[in-house]
């Protein structure tokens, strides 16, 4: 089974739920993918976070962290909005997020992936309040094929650094 066929699996030995949070791990080829996931239904998902670990970090070069930011914006196509590369800083980790976030009124919604130097991935979805300054995070829905999809995406990017 591959890692996100594994991951798909534990989704489905828990579902149905959607009072709770449920942390779901999946393992394989030397990579960890975790889910923070808030509800899960027959044919989609709502998260809070995706991560996806080596299970031997190393440190990545500066082109190949770039060269990841690269490939999963041309690559993860299909969530709400496209992505783009926003920084990459000094200690070479890179900052990924939705190129047109969603506004509502005050409210901006938009995905960010920080991309680690220590070869370590995280997606989440943020909300920022204009009038309260502030930004949280909130969940977001996908269904179970994009789920599998982006957890394979993932991989295959990030299996290439390792």
């Amino acid at each position: 089974m591959t890692l996100s066929q594994t991951l798909s699996a534990r989704v489905h030995e828990h579902a149905p739920f959607e009072d709770h949070v449920e942390e779901i791990v999946a393992r394989d080829g030397g990579l960890i993918v975790r889910c923070q996931l808030s509800s899960a239904e027959k044919l989609s998902v709502a998260l809070t976070e995706l991560e996806l670990l080596p299970t031997r970090p190393h440190v990545l070069k500066p082109e190949q962290i770039i060269s990841m930011a690269e490939s999963i914006c041309g690559k993860v196509t299909y969530l709400l909005e496209p992505l783009q590369t926003i920084e990459v800083d000094g200690k070479l980790a890179a900052l990924v997020r939705s190129r047109q976030p969603k506004v509502q009124g005050e409210r901006i919604t938009y995905y960010e992936l920080k991309l680690s130097p220590d070869d370590h991935a995280l997606l989440r979805r943020y909300c920022y309040d204009r009038h309260e300054r502030q930004r949280h995070a909130v969940q977001f829905t996908l269904t179970n094929e994009q789920l599998e999809t982006l957890v394979e995406d993932l991989a295959a990017i990030a299996g290439r650094a390792n």
